[in-house]
């Protein structure tokens, strides 16, 4: 595994274990991804919490496919 792909891997488990502390009924689960950024998720923010799991899978399984890990899973939207 190269060092980027542990790199998804950590922020992917990070994600994962995020998502299972919402579930089971944290408030709110501060996450610090690879940029130092300070992302705060609750419950109303769960469909964006999934989204982001969904793509550092995808990126996960490109990387040790030995892929180039840009990968769009769909449209970006922005919320207002």
């Amino acid at each position: 595994m190269a060092a980027d792909c542990s790199v998804i891997k950590a922020q992917l488990d990070e994600a994962n274990r995020a998502y299972n502390e919402i579930s089971n009924g944290a408030q709110v689960v501060v996450i610090v991804d690879a940029f130092r950024s300070r992302v705060e998720y609750g419950r109303a923010n769960i469909p964006e919490l999934k989204a982001k799991i969904a793509l550092l899978q995808a990126q996960y399984v490109a990387c040790l496919a030995g892929k180039p890990h840009a990968v769009m899973t769909r449209p970006v939207q922005f919320f207002f």
